[in-house]
């Protein structure tokens, strides 16, 4: 059975001004996140935006 433990953060995806997915500002948020210690990311979650 799968356990999962941690903190494992649902992101927000972050968009240019013409509403493009923002591809530098991702990697530098994923990246920032795991530098901080986040143990999982949910990317295919929802958190209302747009």
């Amino acid at each position: 059975m799968l356990k999962l433990q941690g903190t494992i953060t649902a992101m927000v995806t972050p968009f240019d001004t013409h509403d493009n997915v923002d591809y530098g500002a991702l990697k530098a948020f994923v990246d920032w996140q795991c530098e901080n210690g986040v143990e999982g990311i949910c990317a295919v979650g929802t958190s209302g935006e747009r």
